[in-house]
């Protein structure tokens, strides 16, 4: 098994992997996409490695190694016990991240895997279900939203309405330590977001009370997440109802639509499973905070 850094000539191959299981890594198909459109413009974005197998031509697995200190692997379960060149070869090719390396994110037992390679164990992690559903698989809410709700797409122009309700939420299920919230940060990402995914919110009063989104568009999967409704406004089926015209628009070109929740966050299983989501994997986010500069 040759492990070697993806180039560009041979760029296309990874589409080959992602497709079959993207379901399981749109985080990482969605910056792959990102980095097909702009063919390689800036080659320090990020840096895919990529195993060819035995035939030293299908690439079977990849890790992606982003700039900003995330690493994606979509590894092969069945060469787990391999005795392969992946450490040397990882370690040396991680080397110019590990100031910046902040977190990993994949399945359970990718993450793990990955790990185990580091020389250092990482200061928390955070553990998820993966959760997919079909258009075939989805139901419909028994009862509609009272007259005095808009529901609206969100607009560039609407960023700035956003930014209270997305800062609750990056504070309550984003960040584990609270203090590394940045406001400009976040209000930039906002806008990013909502020029690249689909943000559908309800408003009271010209207040945004709730919202739901994409965070991560694949070739054929998308994924849902960033779905926060205000404390006072919970349990008036705001979510539920958001996301079923959410999942309608996504399914009029994706065919499966994946999210991860926490384990501990029983209320919002309870709500994906009414609508029809099914758990199919373990997941997992491991933070390096100490070894992190950013």
């Amino acid at each position: 098994m040759t492990w070697d850094v993806l180039k560009r000539k041979d760029f296309y191959q990874i589409k080959d992997l992602i497709i079959p299981k993207e379901w399981k890594c749109v985080s990482f198909s969605s910056r792959f996409i990102e980095l097909n459109k702009y063919q390689f413009t800036n080659k320090n974005d990020c840096t895919i490695l990529a195993n060819r197998g035995k035939d030293k031509k299908n690439i079977g697995e990849a890790i992606m190694l982003t700039r900003n200190g995330l690493i994606l692997p979509l590894l092969d379960q069945a060469q787990y016990k391999r005795g392969d060149t992946l450490l040397e070869f990882f370690l040396a090719s991680i080397n110019r991240y590990m100031s910046k390396l902040h977190s990993i994110m994949g399945l359970t037992y990718d993450v793990a895997f990955i790990e185990n390679f580091l020389p250092f164990k990482p200061t928390t992690h955070v553990e998820y279900y993966l959760m997919t559903i079909t258009e075939k698989s989805l139901i419909k809410p028994e009862f509609s939203l009272s007259p005095d709700i808009l529901i609206k797409s969100a607009q560039p122009k609407d960023a700035e309405k956003l930014f209270s309700l997305q800062k609750k939420y990056e504070l309550e299920e984003v960040f584990v330590i609270p203090s590394h919230f940045q406001p400009k940060i976040c209000l930039s990402h906002l806008r990013m977001m909502i020029k690249n995914n689909i943000i559908i919110y309800a408003e009271k009063n010209n207040i945004p009370i709730a919202k739901v989104q994409t965070n991560a568009r694949g070739f054929f999967t998308d994924q849902i997440g960033g779905v926060y409704t205000l404390q006072e406004e919970r349990r008036n089926g705001y979510a539920h109802y958001l996301l079923y015209l959410l999942l309608n628009k996504i399914f009029q070109k994706k065919g499966i639509v994946s999210l991860f929740v926490k384990k501990s966050n029983t209320s919002a299983i309870s709500l994906y499973k009414k609508l029809g989501f099914h758990i199919r994997d373990n997941f997992r986010i491991s933070y390096f905070f100490e070894h992190s500069s950013s």
